[in-house]
């Protein structure tokens, strides 16, 4: 039973080691008493001992709780639970007076001043991101400000709705500029490519599962070309793995009219 609140609020802040409520239960209290028995009979070092004191550990209680029983040789009827970090109360489902068990959650404390990015890559993007590269991270709101950061962890399956792949960034938020649910930019910086054949990423056609350009054969005349793009640089030029050979034409605006008078053509 919660006997006492501290933290009766949600979204404060609270500090690591900060009471957050009182507690009494009859099994901790039973263990308290098994504990004031052990080292009543043994050594403090004997292994009967530190067992007993393990068990105090794990239900909960601290070395300074199990250090005062053993010096008062009482047991304590209530025992103040304490935050096992610093951060906000991001949600609370207890309160004073309340009974609660076992594995039910009471408080979600989150430290905020190191805080994860979640970015969603394309799919046909997927294959160059890589643990370690760097980011820029662009909020969206006024601000527009830029946070550098790096890929923290590239999570090993896409999502089978949007087709996207999760990518995590973390970042350092001292400052808690940083809010959760944010919606940002995210540029990651890839491997450059060099001694690659390019085309201006304007030039393709994205007709369905297919990437297209109109390469010119004579004045007047151009033929469609299926191409098969590696990766998209931030310079608007895509790399180009087969369809095209170097010093090919290809036309790079009005090809939307091209492809209408083509269709009609056929």
């Amino acid at each position: 039973w919660i006997e006492k609140l501290f933290v009766a609020e949600q979204w404060v802040r609270v500090r690591k080691g900060q009471a957050l409520f009182t507690i009494y239960s009859p099994e901790l209290l039973n263990a308290q008493n098994e504990y004031l028995l052990a080292v009543q009979r043994s050594a403090k070092t004997s292994q009967i001992v530190k067992n007993a004191g393990r068990r105090l550990e794990l239900l909960g209680m601290n070395r300074s709780q199990i250090d005062q029983i053993a010096k008062r040789g009482k047991a304590l009827d209530s025992v103040r639970v304490r935050s096992p970090r610093s951060g906000f109360v991001m949600e609370k489902h207890v309160e004073e007076g309340a009974r609660v068990d076992a594995g039910v959650d009471l408080y979600h404390i989150v430290d905020l001043e190191s805080i994860w990015v979640q970015a969603e890559v394309y799919e046909v993007d997927a294959p160059w991101v890589k643990e370690g590269q760097k980011v820029e991270v662009e909020l969206s709101g006024e601000s527009r400000q830029v946070y550098e950061g790096q890929v923290d962890y590239v999570y090993p399956a896409l999502d089978k709705m949007t087709r996207t792949l999760k990518v995590r960034i973390v970042l350092d938020n001292s400052n808690l500029a940083l809010k959760p649910n944010m919606f940002s930019t995210v540029t990651i910086e890839s491997e450059a490519r060099t001694d690659v054949l390019v085309v201006d990423s304007e030039a393709i056609l994205h007709l369905g599962t297919r990437d297209v350009v109109f390469v010119e054969q004579s004045l007047g005349r151009y033929e469609l070309r299926e191409l098969k793009i590696g990766v998209v640089g931030s310079d608007f030029r895509a790399e180009v793995l087969s369809g095209l050979k170097e010093g090919d034409r290809v036309v790079t605006s009005g090809q939307f009219l091209l492809d209408s008078e083509s269709q009609l053509q056929e």
